[in-house]
Parts: C-alpha cells; sequence; structure tokens
C-alpha cells in the first residue's frame, strides 16, 4: 500500500488574539500559524513563537515531519 507523504507549507504566522484580556503574566507569547499542504488542506496550530524561532520556521517554510506539535 502505498501512502502518499503531505508536506505542509507555513501560509501565515499571526499574532493570537487574547481578546480584551492581555496576555497572562508569565505565558509566553503564542502565535497561529495556517499550514496548507498546497491542495486542499488546512490546518491552524497554536504555538510558542520562541520555539518557531529556534526552529527558523517562517512563512514559505516547511513544517517539520514528526515533532508533535500537529
Amino acid at each position: 500500500m502505498n501512502v502518499e507523504k503531505v508536506t505542509w507549507r507555513v501560509k501565515r504566522i499571526q499574532e493570537a488574539d487574547y481578546g480584551c484580556e492581555e496576555r497572562p503574566e508569565g505565558e509566553k507569547t503564542r502565535v497561529i500559524v495556517t499550514l496548507t499542504d498546497g491542495k486542499s488542506g488546512i490546518r491552524q496550530l497554536l504555538v510558542e513563537d520562541d520555539w518557531l524561532y529556534e526552529q527558523g520556521i517562517d512563512e514559505g517554510s516547511e513544517w517539520p515531519e514528526g515533532n508533535g506539535r500537529m
């Protein structure tokens, strides 16, 4: 059985909305990452901004497979 590997790419990174509340003290900044598989698949993830920076992930980057964040 052949299973096609899906490659997800970062389409957009935007600041998370905390509503009328501010980010709780001590909580790390989180962003909403929109991923696309280049076909019809779209996913949104809430991740720490620092983690994206550490991984070198930006808009247009391939999403790292097997990182436990999907």
